[in-house]
């Protein structure tokens, strides 16, 4: 047999003071006519995802009409004006003319011994007695001292009674803070599922998004629904809130309206969607249908970024990925692979261009020179300013003399590194900056593409700086690193370690002498002046 979910939901927004969050879950299922299968599991599904979420959870299984009453005032006189209220009920629901009712266990058999033979007006009346009247129960709790009500309805999976229509009526606008919402559309039935109905399952997987007000949270869940059936079942909701509310609120984030982050390249697009994906992944754009279609950003759960084009939710036309380390590609995508000219950018400024097929990287079948050039009696040489480019990307833009890079130019390596400075018969000698592709630079002498000597080198992870002696680009002999905060070490340094003895100056002042070995404190003491 096939479930039926009501779920009601009062919340209250958290800020800096935690708000009280209170939870009454009611799970039906072993009905005399029409037993259900999911509706327990959905129920117990919600308590445990409410709890890790700080809500104070009565669970109630099997509720008869006058267990669910009881149970329902108890929870409303629990309320005070900080308290954010939820209900969740799992079981069957119908409606009758236009009014929706609730259906305890040990209510079908009345109602259904009767109902065919009774007058309208009876049969009201049969439901008013035996059944739980979903305008009467909203009203009941919007009376209570709560700050924020919500209601969500996840039921219509079967009709066990031979009403006029099947699912549930729209409901009536609240007077309060109240928002409803539906597993289905009005007059529609939802789909039971496996273990737990589709919207429980959406609903449970959203939960937990950081700082996702729940209008977000619902669109998202709508758009899962909508995507697993096949756009027969598409869930809805009607709200009259006017402050915000987030399960998962961290540092005081819950943002006072719906919140579809401001991304630059989205700006001017109508019906933004957000999907959070099973791997981790968030893709925030346009959609049809629960699918990415169109343009949008996509976020990894490794934390890469892709902004770009994508067909049937895949990458698909003009696209920039950018990785965790801040390199970035530029081109274009065809089926979810890079695809034809594009160009790779690091966070040191240095710039490749690179060809694709279909995902796979290839190359020129020769280097390429644009430049001047010199006559000579061997031939024609590279001589003055030129481009020379390489089959692996490489390249090298700068000074040329008698066919090697000599004087002032720059070197990109495939990589991303770059060597910039001066240059002695095709190698990186002189003065100079090695800048590496996560941004750090050494600064110096170099020989053969190697710093010796004193120089200085940055540190792009925490904008250190270090001043000193330096051996094949690394910190070695005497030197000191210095910190954003005023603090800043002075002493020797083994192969980019400190090694040996040093005295360390805190932003307050305060030194202290320390003893290293490859890296690692041997001793620390204080130094009083």
């Amino acid at each position: 047999m096939k479930t039926i979910y009501f779920v009601l939901f009062f919340f209250c927004s958290i800020n800096v003071h935690a708000l009280d969050r209170v939870a009454l879950i009611i799970g039906n299922a072993n009905y005399e006519i029409a037993p259900l299968n999911n509706s327990i599991n959905d129920a117990q599904a919600i308590k445990e995802s409410l709890e890790r979420l700080n809500f104070e959870v009565t669970l109630i299984k099997n509720a008869n009409k006058r267990t669910m009453l009881r149970e329902i005032e108890s929870f409303v006189s629990s309320f005070n004006e900080d308290t954010t209220s939820l209900f969740f009920y799992a079981g069957h629901a119908v409606q009758l003319f236009s009014m929706n009712y609730l259906l305890p266990i040990n209510s079908l058999n009345a109602i259904e011994e009767s109902f065919d033979t009774l007058l309208d007006t009876e049969k009201i009346k049969l439901f008013e007695n035996e059944a739980i009247n979903l305008d009467s129960l909203t009203a009941l709790i919007e009376d209570g001292n709560s700050k924020r009500n919500l209601v969500f309805l996840d039921a219509c999976r079967t009709n066990p009674i031979n009403v006029s229509r099947d699912g549930l009526s729209e409901a009536l606008t609240t007077s309060k803070e109240t928002l409803i919402a539906y597993s289905t559309s009005p007059g529609k039935k939802a789909s039971d599922g496996v273990e737990n109905s589709p919207y429980t399952k959406a609903f449970l997987k959203s939960i937990n998004n950081s700082n996702q007000t729940i209008e977000v949270m619902l669109k998202e869940v709508a758009n899962q629904v909508s995507s697993d059936s096949n756009q027969k079942q598409v869930p809805w909701y009607t709200s009259n809130l006017t402050s915000s509310f987030c399960f998962n609120e961290i540092g005081g984030q819950c943002v006072e309206t719906t919140f579809i982050p401001n991304i630059p390249y989205l700006e001017g697009l109508n019906h933004i969607a957000i999907k959070v994906s099973d791997d981790g992944s968030k893709y925030i754009g346009q959609m049809e249908n629960g699918i990415f279609q169109g343009k949008g950003v996509l976020y990894y759960a490794d934390g890469s970024v892709h902004e770009g084009y994508f067909d049937n939710n895949k990458k698909h036309g003009e696209g920039k990925h950018i990785e965790p380390n801040g390199k970035i590609f530029t081109g274009p995508f065809i089926e979810g692979n890079r695809h034809g000219s594009g160009i790779i950018n690091w966070p040191n400024g240095a710039t490749i261009k690179t060809e694709w097929q279909n995902g796979v990287r290839t190359y020129n079948e020769k280097n390429t020179y644009k430049g001047d050039r010199k006559f000579t009696l061997k031939g024609i040489v590279w001589e003055g300013n030129g481009l020379l480019e390489f089959v692996s990307g490489a390249f090298y833009d700068g000074q040329f003399k008698d066919g090697k890079y000599n004087g002032w130019g720059k070197y990109v390596f495939p990589d991303g590194k770059v060597h910039i400075g001066n240059f002695v018969d095709g190698l990186f000698t002189g003065s100079g900056t090695l800048k590496y592709p996560n941004g750090d630079e050494v600064n110096g002498n170099f020989k053969n593409g190697f710093a010796s000597g004193r120089g200085t080198m940055y540190f792009s992870s925490n904008d250190a700086i270090y001043t000193g002696e330096i051996l094949t680009n690394r910190a070695h002999g005497f030197g000191t690193y210095e910190n954003t905060n005023g603090s800043y070490y002075k002493g020797t340094f083994l192969n980019g370690k400190r090694h040996g003895e040093g005295v360390f100056t805190g932003p307050d002042g305060k030194r202290f002498k320390f003893s290293y070995e490859f890296g690692n404190i041997i001793n620390t003491a204080p130094i009083f002046d």
